[in-house]
């Protein structure tokens, strides 16, 4: 699998002393949410910020479709809300990602709140 080929070079990497950045764990992450994996975009995502690596709105817009592939509603909802705090600059793939896994969890009321501050941040 693509995905599994992507953490295999991102092993390779760090066993060859060549210092992964955010590209890397980009193409990484990307790999696992298009392979099903969100359990390893999730964790690619924590160790890209336990390497002090600041990730971008696309980085985060990856790992939350990785979670709603995964029907992982509410940490989606944690991933747009931390990307929010970081006063990084929210787009509407990732707000359409997070209304997706709200509406394969169910969860009317949350969508229908994105939606919400979606229309008010004017994107």
């Amino acid at each position: 699998a693509k995905w599994q080929h992507a953490l295999d070079l991102l092993v390779d990497m760090d066993l060859h002393t060549v210092q992964p950045n955010v590209v890397t764990y980009s193409a990484a992450i990307t790999a696992c949410q298009k392979g099903g994996q969100w359990q390893a975009a999730v964790i690619l995502f924590s160790s890209l910020q336990m390497e002090e690596l600041e990730p971008d709105v696309i980085l985060y817009s990856s790992v939350v479709s990785a979670c709603e592939k995964g029907h992982q509603w509410q940490l989606a909802m944690h991933l747009l809300e931390d990307l929010k705090k970081k006063r990084l600059r929210e787009d509407a793939i990732i707000y359409n990602s997070a209304i997706s896994s709200c509406e394969k969890g169910q969860r009317w009321q949350e969508a229908l709140q994105l939606l919400d501050d979606l229309k008010k941040t004017s994107l």
